[in-house]
C-alpha cells in the first residue's frame, strides 16, 4: 500500500497543484501583459478548472476504493515493469 500512497503523492502534487498553480498564474499574467480585460476563451478556462477537479476527485477514489498505480518514484515504462520491481 506505500507503494500507491507514494506514487499517488507524485500524481497529486505534480498534476493537481503544481500544474493547476502555474495555469492560474498564466491566467491572471497574461491578459495584464497584452491589456486585455479577460481571457479570450473563459468558458473554456471555467471547463478546465471542474475538468481538473474532477480529475482529483477520480484519482483520490482509486485511492480510497481501489487500487492506484504502484510504480512507486519510478513511473517510466521499463524501470517500473515486473523485472525492475518484483516486490511490486
Amino acid at each position: 500500500h506505500y507503494d500507491q500512497i507514494f506514487t499517488a503523492h507524485g500524481v497529486i502534487m505534480i498534476f493537481f497543484v503544481a500544474m493547476p498553480l502555474v495555469t492560474g498564474l498564466m491566467n491572471y499574467v497574461v491578459p495584464l501583459q497584452i491589456g486585455a480585460r479577460d481571457v479570450a476563451f473563459p468558458f473554456l478556462n471555467n471547463f478546465s478548472f471542474w475538468m481538473t477537479t474532477g480529475g482529483v476527485v477520480l484519482v483520490m477514489m482509486s485511492l480510497f476504493v481501489g487500487e492506484f498505480a504502484r510504480t512507486g518514484w519510478l513511473a517510466y515504462p521499463p524501470l517500473s515493469g515486473i523485472a525492475q520491481s518484483p516486490d511490486v
